[in-house]
């Protein structure tokens, strides 16, 4: 018996000094990493969190100088009565900021939410989870604003249950400013194919509600150029990782790193990808690729967002929108969380 527990005192010691010599493994990217931004760090002492009960807070910026933003299934800001989805700005820094209510959609839940938003001028547009059939087989509809926010309008422009589902906007400057070119770029997944893919669609601004317009990106041709097709069916993905996540892709244009950023999600909350591109398409490198992000061990992600508002000159100071539900840390379920990140880049990297 004595020799057995000597055994056995000896092999915990063992493991113990094995794990403090071997540290958990980090997971293996699904790009390379960046020679650009090499590094990353967020600032947890700064973050800050209101509206609990609501949730997803996808961000744009508008020729008003205004982050406008939408939540799901709570109160909002201010709300006497959860709602189904509203409408708020964040006035202020991403270290001292302020959401006000805006607008009030349906009373309750289970009457649509909003996935992304766009400022083209001070005219907002949405993409709206209708809920009308479970998720993810739920039409997505573009709705328009015409006044900041304060009411809403159904445009003919759906996806229905099949094929390809628009999740967000692809963001530039104060409406729409600086964009890449005179089209609108869509980010989303599309039913039937594994949900670690990321598709792109686009249409002209000046047709942004004429269903019929859109086109969706097929393949990349010599020189990283995108060849586009007016056929759904003929998506190819643009980025591709592992595990269940992706529902929630966000891309950004960063102008002062002259880089698209990429968020994205591997799996449960704390699993989350940070990428950087030249084009809205790629060719993609890893910036930040973890398990635990913020020591979250669980919970559903719902998107991470850099307003381009609050970025530096430079691009390297940000403010990052985040939201998740269901994680281990109550204080950031269901919520409008705001954390400030600064990146670090090579001066000897060629762009």
């Amino acid at each position: 018996m004595i020799f057995s527990q000597r055994w056995t005192m000896l092999l915990v010691s063992v493991g113990i000094f094995l794990s403090l010599r071997c540290p958990a493994q980090a997971p293996t990217p699904p790009y390379p990493f960046s020679t650009l931004i090499t590094g990353i760090d967020f600032h947890f002492s700064t973050i800050r969190s209101a509206a609990k009960g609501s949730d997803i807070w996808p961000v744009t910026w508008a020729a008003d100088n205004e982050i406008y933003t939408a939540w799901g299934d709570g109160n909002g800001f201010s709300s006497p009565k959860k709602v189904s989805w509203g409408v708020a700005n964040l006035e202020g820094s991403p270290t001292q900021w302020k959401g006000t209510d805006i607008f009030y959609g349906p009373s309750g839940t289970d009457k649509g939410k909003i996935s992304g938003l766009l400022a083209i001028g001070n005219i907002l547009y949405g993409w709206k989870n209708t809920q009308n059939k479970k998720y993810p087989l739920c039409d997505f509809r573009l709705i328009r604003s015409n006044d900041r926010g304060r009411s809403w309008t159904d445009m003919p422009v759906v996806f229905g249950a099949k094929g390809f589902k628009p999740v967000s906007f692809v963001n530039f400057g104060p409406g729409y400013e600086n964009a890449k070119d005179d089209y609108v770029y869509i980010a989303g997944f599309k039913i039937g194919e594994p949900p670690h893919h990321i598709y792109l669609a686009r249409v002209k601004t000046s047709q942004i509600e004429k269903l019929a317009a859109y086109e969706y990106l097929k393949g990349i041709g010599d020189d990283n150029r995108p060849i586009w097709s007016s056929d759904a069916a003929a998506l190819s993905p643009v980025f591709t990782d592992k595990g269940e996540g992706n529902s929630f892709p966000v891309i950004i244009y960063n102008a002062g790193l002259h880089r698209y950023i990429l968020t994205d999600c591997h799996g449960y909350a704390g699993q989350i990808g940070i990428f950087e591109g030249p084009q809205p398409w790629g060719p993609w490198k890893t910036v930040y690729y973890d398990d635990h992000w913020g020591n979250l061990k669980k919970g559903e992600y719902l998107g991470f967002e850099f307003p381009n508002k609050w970025a530096s000159p430079d691009g390297t100071q940000l403010g990052m929108v985040f939201s998740v539900y269901g994680s281990n840390n109550d204080n950031w379920n269901d919520a409008c969380n705001i954390i400030t990140v600064t990146l670090t880049t090579s001066k000897n990297s060629s762009r």
